[in-house]
């Protein structure tokens, strides 16, 4: 048995591209929030969905909407902090 090469895989047909933006600029700014400031589960979500395609990203925030807008409101708050340091 030999080992596989790569031209021995295929891609999947239903494997999602990614096209065009995936996130917002509001999505980074959470995400960023989550990062800075969260805990290691919060990290974790914020680096899946850095990693997602926009149906995947769309998922996490749905399953995690309580997390999301917590850091949301983080996000808020950090922004108007740095507008007032100007």
């Amino acid at each position: 048995m030999s080992i596989p090469s790569q031209n021995d895989f295929v891609p999947l047909p239903s494997a999602p591209m990614k096209v065009g933006k995936v996130r917002t600029e509001r999505d980074s700014l959470v995400l960023a929030a989550m990062i800075r400031y969260g805990g290691s589960f919060a990290n974790a979500i914020a680096v899946a969905a850095m990693c997602a395609d926009s149906a995947n990203l769309l998922r996490l925030k749905v399953a995690f909407k309580d997390l999301w807008e917590q850091y949301d409101e983080m996000a808020k708050m950090s922004s108007k902090l740095e507008v007032k340091d100007l």
